[in-house]
């Protein structure tokens, strides 16, 4: 996680690891294509295991806003321990 989208999603503590994805529709609203985005990922911590999916339905570019917000629930179970 140190390029592209993955660098705003690497958190402070634990190993973690994650991918941007798209999925075309086909369906065009406004002139504008619809897609289905999401970043999804796994976070390790000393004692657990966690897989984590952001899904932006009907959103463009929703890795870019997802992954600070993976980073930031990443940061918060590692608070649990």
């Amino acid at each position: 996680m140190h390029h592209g989208t993955g660098t705003t999603a690497n958190p402070h503590t634990g190993r973690a690891g994650g991918k941007t994805g798209t999925a075309e529709t086909g369906w065009v609203e406004d002139g504008v294509k619809v897609v289905q985005s999401w970043y999804a990922g796994y976070f390790e911590t000393e004692n657990n295991a966690y897989a984590i999916a952001i899904v932006g339905e009907d959103k463009n570019r929703t890795g870019v806003r997802a992954a600070p917000l993976f980073k930031e629930l990443c940061e918060q179970l590692s608070l649990l321990g």
